[in-house]
């Protein structure tokens, strides 16, 4: 409808789904389709699964169903009623908790599940007691074995939501995003081999239940599994003389650049301005279209890859906030 350049498209985030990366009628196929019929070349154009859905998919993978089907029974008994949740909070106030309430269970935001056990695990004296004083106790809340597992799943969830808040957010270069995710698999590694030795240095509430160490094994198989299904991102090389253009061997580099990387990294000022200045800023500054047309254009095309759909689900969010009903009551309260 816009008649859009599309000699100018270096890739396309999508989340996955067969309406987008479908072979024959999936977006990407028509595009492609299309870039053919006006005669643009398709070879380069980066093709990127959103990472951050990638991401959520793989902490499903953790599957510890006995403890999430016993703590989603019990904030359900609290709060399918509102006198039991009238009561719930005032037994919460009594035990001067830091938390008023329970929160649901959310599978389609990504951080609910992680958010859940952990209030859930910080009022568990008082779900206890309340549960109880209805005379409805709930053997497992008071297992060893069972706590046991809710201490890993509250700090493996934790973990996991801190990375998929790193993932989000603007201004998030490609690379960046895949330096994330290895940073994180190699942090699974380290946690393997160290509760193999009953280190739970990185599992505070875990680290309560330690009598319990035998039962280390099913948590090192979720964590094996966990690093088995995050995908391994193979950096291409073009994205490498992108982000790390000083470190690059020359003669592996295409033939158009490596006249180019030579002059740059022989230059002492612009290894300085790199050390120095963000990314971006460095190729925008100084890294001149006269002098380094070839590596200024690969530049502009990863800077402008999306390695998330981040920005369009932020977008509607905006607009679901823009219809909603407060749209129109201009009241102190609102604005």
């Amino acid at each position: 409808n816009f008649n859009l350049p599309l000699d100018k498209l270096s890739g396309v985030a999508t989340d996955g789904a067969p309406a987008m990366v479908g072979k024959n009628k999936g977006l990407v196929a028509l595009l492609k389709r299309e870039m053919d019929a006006r005669g643009v070349g398709h070879d380069s154009l980066v093709l990127c699964h959103c990472i951050v859905h990638q991401h959520n998919l793989c902490a499903k993978s953790v599957k510890f169903d006995h403890v999430l089907l016993v703590v989603t029974d019990c904030i359900n008994f609290v709060k399918k009623r509102d006198l039991n949740n009238r009561i719930f909070k005032q037994v919460l106030k009594d035990f001067d908790a830091d938390y008023d309430d329970l929160l649901y269970f959310c599978a389609v935001r990504w951080t609910s599940c992680g958010n859940m056990l952990g209030r859930f695990h910080s009022l568990l004296t008082a779900i206890i007691e309340f549960r109880n004083s209805k005379d409805c106790p709930s053997a497992e809340l008071e297992d060893e074995n069972w706590l046991c597992d809710l201490g890993f799943m509250v700090d493996i969830t934790e973990h996991l939501n801190h990375l998929n808040v790193q993932l989000q957010g603007p201004d998030q270069l490609l690379h960046s995003l895949f330096s994330k995710i290895k940073s994180f698999t190699s942090m699974l590694s380290l946690w393997e081999s160290q509760l193999k030795d009953n280190n739970c240095v990185h599992f505070p509430t875990l680290k309560k239940y330690t009598s319990c160490a035998q039962l280390y094994f099913g948590m090192l198989a979720s964590l094996g599994k966990l690093q088995r299904e995050i995908p391994r991102y193979q950096k291409q090389a073009d994205l490498d003389i992108f982000s790390i253009p000083f470190n690059v061997s020359i003669a592996s580099a295409p033939s158009e650049l490596q006249l180019e990387l030579i002059k740059l990294q022989s230059d002492d000022t612009m290894r300085a301005m790199y050390t120095n200045k963000p990314l971006i800023a460095f190729y925008r500054d100084h890294v001149s279209r006269e002098e380094f047309p070839n590596s200024r254009a690969r530049a502009l095309k990863w800077a402008s890859v999306f390695g998330s759909t981040y920005l369009c689900e932020q977008f509607l969010s905006k607009m679901n906030i823009a219809k909603s009903r407060y749209r129109s009551r201009l009241t102190d309260e609102n604005l």
